[in-house]
């Protein structure tokens, strides 16, 4: 899998170093004295909250300022995990800072208020970058940056799709032996390869080649949920066993190809490209596919891979 050059590291790691360095240096303050002198922040700032000393805070803050470095290196380091780390600390400022406000009455002095509105705004901006980062680094998972860019079948259907994701995985067997596999996909056929009760009704996806489900041709419905239509199904637009197949329908297309690879490996890539519609369902369509799509996938083409590699040489 090639490492995501994921986008705002720059950002994201200078933001998470202020942030970290300043809340390892107030924990470590207050840990050391728990009554806020060393820090300069007097004990009445604690009145209406559940403790009587700095001490917790000092722990928790030292703590989240050790995170907040380690997400900044990992930035710095170009780990493609990075912006899990860095959401997840970005979620956490703004977390700390509803719960301290809640426990510390906080928003009764206008420097807390000033630092809190500082921290909670880092925090959000942080988690921005993150999305980003993850959406980047997801809409082109195991894809070279050529695979990523150059066109696939099916592009033409959708022009101009703003859901536009291209994954690939390396599969060790020849493309006449991936291809019955993706063949037999489809709700009420071999099921995704994927978690079956989320799309397959619960009913286990095929670990076997089936030959009654072999024989497909253009025009053929490849249905995704038990209700059958024109929305909730594919129909086959382009077939060339077994190098590549495009489905498609009104406002999407899915596209396969198998590139046969030396040594008898094959290359597998998929494109989606969406259409959203704007409609009531428009959030939940966001949901679905810039959350939900990704995982699904990628199980989906882990499930092709193991299944095709465990056949290898069986007729």
């Amino acid at each position: 899998m090639t490492k995501a050059k994921l986008p705002g590291r720059g950002w994201a790691a200078g933001l998470l170093i202020l942030v970290g360095i300043n809340a390892v240096v107030a924990g470590y303050g207050f840990i050391g004295t728990p009554d806020g002198s060393a820090v300069g922040i007097p004990l009445d700032w604690l009145e209406d909250s559940p403790f009587d000393d700095y001490l917790v805070p000092g722990i928790i803050l030292f703590t989240m300022g050790v995170l907040a470095l380690t997400a900044a290196v990992l930035q710095l380091r170009r780990n493609q995990f990075a912006w899990a780390w860095s959401g997840v600390c970005g979620i956490g400022f703004v977390v700390w800072i509803i719960v301290q406000s809640i426990l510390m009455g906080s928003f009764r002095h206008p420097i807390q208020t000033t630092l809190q509105a500082a921290v909670s705004g880092i925090g959000v901006v942080v988690a921005v970058l993150s999305f980003q980062q993850y959406r980047h680094w997801h809409l082109r998972w195991g894809a070279t940056e050529d695979e990523f860019q150059g066109p696939m079948p099916g592009d033409e259907h959708i022009p101009h799709a703003p859901f536009n994701p291209t994954r690939a995985i390396t599969i060790d067997a020849p493309p006449e032996r991936v291809w019955p596999w993706i063949v037999q996909m489809g709700y009420g056929r071999a099921g995704f390869y994927s978690y079956d009760r989320l799309d397959n009704a619960g009913k286990p996806s095929l670990d076997r080649i089936d030959p009654a489900l072999q024989d497909v041709r253009v025009g053929d419905r490849i249905a995704m949920s038990k209700t059958v239509n024109d929305d909730t199904s594919f129909r086959i637009a382009n077939l060339d066993p077994p190098h590549r197949m495009v489905w498609t329908k009104r406002d999407s297309s899915w596209s396969w190809e198998l590139r046969p690879l030396p040594g008898g490996k094959t290359r597998l890539i998929t494109r989606i490209r969406l259409k959203y519609e704007r409609n009531k369902l428009l959030p939940v369509s966001l949901l679905l596919m810039e959350g939900g799509d990704f995982p699904m996938m990628r199980r989906c083409l882990l499930g092709i891979k193991s299944r095709a590699e465990a056949h290898r040489g069986k007729p």
